[in-house]
């Protein structure tokens, strides 16, 4: 019987690190997907600030949604 809890940890700890590892490798490849969302959202809120557009209110509008979208 403690040979069989003896190797039940021993799985038990291999599946931790693998886990471990695992959330490490999609946790990047997530970071590196979302880059270009970002940079592409800044590109537009810096594009969006100088139109110039008689609207005024829908160009506040525009930098305030592609700003928050950014910070988000």
């Amino acid at each position: 019987m403690k040979e069989r809890a003896i190797n039940l940890i021993s799985k038990s700890e291999a599946l931790s690190l693998l886990c471990n590892k695992t959330t490490g490798h999609w946790s990047l490849i997530k970071f590196v997907l979302s880059i270009p969302l970002i940079v592409t959202s800044s590109v537009m809120c810096v594009m969006n600030s100088f139109e110039s557009e008689t609207n005024q209110t829908m160009r506040l509008a525009n930098i305030i949604v592609n700003a928050v979208s950014v910070l988000v």
